[in-house]
Parts: C-alpha cells; structure tokens; sequence
C-alpha cells in the first residue's frame, strides 16, 4: 500500500457515528455538517453505524445506499475507495470500546479522525496500537484539560468546534438589540424529560419560549408538552428542525441540556443557562461558565436540578430576564464557527491510501 496527497484523487471519507435516545443526535449532527464541508471541497461521504442507528440516519436524509452496518464488537470494514475515516464514538462510558474499534481501524493503514471527548472519557491509543492520524478535541481549553494523546496531529481547542455554514451567514446578520425570546432546547433525545421540567418554570414567566422538540423525544413527554403549549399561549413547540440557526437567530438567550447548543449559541453571541445531568466533565463545564460564555448548572444530590429552576424561575423579573437579552461578546469571540473547515483542513491532508 502507498500514501498519496494527490489533490487528482478523489476524496471518499467513511464516517463513523451511532445516535439514539441513550447517546443522542449531538454526534450525528456535528458528523452531518462535517459531511457538507467535506462535500463543499468535492469529497464523498458514506456513514458507518450499528443497526440500531440505521432509522435515525434514514430519518435525517441519508440514503441507505450510503450506510454502513457497524456489527455487534464493532467489527466492520471500509469499503473499497475509501481514503480517509472520522470517527465521533466518544461518548459517556465509552471510551474502550471506542479506542479498540479504532485501533482496528489504524491497522488498516487508512487514516483515521478521531473526534474526541472530555475526560474522563477521552481518546488514548492503547500502548500497542498504531495511533490515529489526527485527534480533534473540539472544546474550549481543551489543550489544558487533558493530557495530550498520542497522536501526529492534535487539533485541540474551540477553533475546532464544527458548525453547519448556516450559523456564519447568521452571525453575519447580527445586530443588538436582540430578540426578547427565550430557545429552550433539551437534544435530540431529552431521555430524562428535562424539557418539561424546563417549561414548567419558564412558561409562567411570561417570557415568550420557543421549545424545539427533538425527533427521538418519549411520546409522553411531548404529550405533556402539548398540554403545556395549550395552557400557555407564550410558549410555542417546534417540531424537529435539521438545524437552530435559524431559532437562535430569534432568540436572544438559550435554555436547556448543554450540548452541542452551548456552541451554536455562543457563535450568535448567545448567553446560555444549561443543566448537565451527569458527574462527567466538571473541570471543563466549570472552565466553560466562567469564561463567560454560559450559565451551566448540575443535577449533583443533594440539590439536583433545583438552582438551575429556580433560575428560571427567577426570570419572572423583566429585570432580570432583561439584562440576559444582551450580545455576548466573550463568547462570540470564543467561538468564531470555522470549526467544520478547519477539522477538513487536517484530515484532506493526510496520506491517503491509492484506490
């Protein structure tokens, strides 16, 4: 096998990626814009994941055609033509199961992406293991809250935070004073029904709410949404949306389950208030809030999720509610949304493998 740069030799990137109710949509999403920069330079896409993910792939637009099965101990195989693989399967709990499906796949001799995660969930390549050609870790600080990983290139840090194009064309069209509106946003899944709870506090504020229901949101969550919409003639319900640009851009300040939004949110210089129901990544979410750029609480006993509702709450005051609707620079400049063509930039340069 020989390695090529040649710019005559057709991209093919395999893209691998799984989302449910118990992972989300965040990694597909971030995979999926991905995928649009890659084609914006003339490349192809195919995606790699389990069963079980197929549907909500098929759901989001990709051709069947254009997945690959995952099977059962993430043995699978790069189809022929395929130069380049990005993998995004670092999630909660899942960090050996990913470094070993990886180090499979840098056997192979094809280079290999790996977005990763936080810890205690981030990427190591296993002592035996040849390392991945890139790793991405797309999240603010990151150069300081992890140790480095082994690795060629390391693309660490918010510059590396990937965003469809349409936040740049919506970041362009700022202009303060922002909408008085409030985004309340939960993911794809919201597992716990935290968007419920999230309503039930902001929606006697008074506050005009517009709250995105995700494609894999329980029924009974949304019923009780619905209920709540009908009650409340400030609070109005999406259905699920390829992407918020659009809502964020109408919104001057955002609410929910820290994600990917916390993101999206600061490009449009957003402030955000967000609840992270989970013991992970403390030292990170912690740098996140008080660089500025959010609000983030957590569901830690004994108080769980009670300081961030009564936040809410607390947004009953024009005053207070008021004074959230304000440009948030900092994060704005944290967040510049070049992130999709900067991950590209890394991988389209590495040796490819000749068809």
């Amino acid at each position: 096998m020989t390695g090529s740069k040649d710019p005559n030799i057709a991209a093919h990137v395999v893209l691998r990626v799984d989302a449910s109710r118990a992972i989300g949509m965040g990694h597909l999403m971030r995979m999926r814009d991905l995928a649009a920069e890659f084609a914006a330079r003339g490349a192809t896409c195919s995606y790699a994941c389990r069963l079980e993910s197929h549907s909500v792939l098929r759901a989001q637009g990709i051709p069947a055609a254009s997945i690959i099965t995952v099977a059962d101990g993430s043995n699978w195989t790069a189809p022929s033509g395929t130069t380049h693989i990005v993998t995004d399967i670092m999630w909660s709990g899942n960090a050996f199961s990913a470094a070993r499906e990886v180090s499979a796949l840098t056997a192979t001799g094809l280079p290999v992406t790996v977005i990763d995660s936080m810890p205690p969930d981030h990427f190591v390549t296993p002592d035996s293991a040849i390392p991945p050609a890139c790793v991405v870790t797309p999240y603010l600080g990151a150069q300081h809250l992890r140790p480095p990983p082994r690795t060629p290139d390391w693309a660490a840090g918010a510059d590396f935070a990937v965003m469809d194009p349409a936040y740049a064309a919506a970041r362009a069209r700022i202009a303060p004073p922002l909408p008085h509106r409030i985004l309340v946003f939960c993911g794809g899944a919201d597992p716990t029904g935290l968007s419920q709870r999230v309503a039930a506090r902001l929606a006697p504020t008074g506050a005009a709410i517009d709250l995105v229901l995700g494609p894999l949101y329980p029924p009974d969550v949304r019923a009780a949404l619905t209920r709540m919409a009908n009650d409340h003639p400030n609070l109005t319900l999406h259905g699920p949306k390829s992407g918020l640009s659009g809502l964020i851009e109408c919104c001057g300040l955002v609410v929910g389950r820290i994600g990917l939004l916390r993101y999206q949110a600061a490009m449009l210089g957003r402030t955000g208030i967000y609840l992270f129901e989970g013991p992970e990544y403390r030292v990170y979410l912690e740098h996140f809030d008080r660089s500025g750029l959010a609000e983030v609480y957590f569901s830690d006993p004994p108080t769980g999720d009670g300081p961030f509702l009564e936040r809410l709450s607390s947004l009953s005051d024009p005053k207070i509610r008021d004074a959230l609707f304000a440009l948030n620079s900092p994060a704005m400049a944290a967040v510049h949304g070049q992130g999709a063509a900067n991950v590209v930039d890394r991988v389209l340069t590495q040796d490819r493998r000749s068809p």
